[in-house]
């Protein structure tokens, strides 16, 4: 992420140096590449921060602020649908977006600590999300719970009007869910099918001392909002 908004900040300051012109469509393949690159080179960010998000949650962020349902178009193409196709005016959308969403903020936050009988539920309830996981020896589906070793749950709510932000810490993951939730009682809503009914919440306070040397990673939403 550092290198990222490293890169984010030159673009925005010098845009002709680096793309040749101020141009939306020329910033995404710039932004397109440098992911792929990443990819191919398999360049892994370590995050010892929750914030900022991983650049992947844009594309969330874009969604809510632009009023769209789903985020499957992308940030590109919501931006500049919403900015009449605008070249320049969708560029300097875009950075106006990113630095909002590089400044996220928590503005409360509460925890529960898995009980035996929240793991328990997301092991062996039927109704608890399940991920796909491959094929046995006899050629039988392989499907596990969705998460592996849940220990802590949180729910934050964040700046910006952007709604709530689901956390799952596991022994060895910090998992996000990838779809901002508005509403406070469709995200415990959330965690309830996972881990069933009875959570303890309570008020909490992020550290990224919870980290741990946890890994960062994120998980689509069962949950439609």
């Amino acid at each position: 992420m550092s290198n990222f908004i490293s890169e984010m900040n030159f673009i925005k300051e010098k845009p002709a140096l680096y793309l040749g012109k101020k141009n939306f469509t020329i910033l995404h393949g710039f932004i397109h590449g440098f992911s792929h690159a990443e990819f191919v080179y398999k360049i892994v960010e370590e995050y010892s921060n929750l914030f900022p998000l991983p650049f992947h949650f844009f594309h969330e962020y874009v969604r809510v602020k632009l009023g769209y349902h789903e985020s499957t178009s992308g940030w590109y193409n919501m931006i500049f649908e919403k900015n009449n196709y605008d070249e320049e005016t969708s560029f300097d959308e875009f950075f106006r977006f990113y630095e909002e969403f590089n400044n996220l903020k928590i503005q409360n936050c509460v925890s529960s600590i898995l009980s035996d009988e929240n793991i328990y539920f997301h092991i062996n309830d039927q109704s608890t999300p399940k991920r796909w996981i491959g094929f046995d020896e006899n050629g039988n589906s392989v499907i596990k719970p969705l998460f592996s070793n849940p220990e802590k749950i949180l729910l934050m709510k964040l700046s910006n009007n952007l709604g709530y932000l689901r956390v799952i810490l596991t022994q060895k993951e910090c998992f996000l869910v990838l779809k901002f939730s508005q509403h406070k009682k469709k995200s415990t809503e959330y965690f309830h099918m996972c881990f069933g009914e009875k959570l303890n919440w309570i008020k909490d306070k992020w550290d990224d001392g919870m980290l741990n040397n946890r890994k960062i990673v994120w998980t689509s939403s069962n949950l439609m909002d």
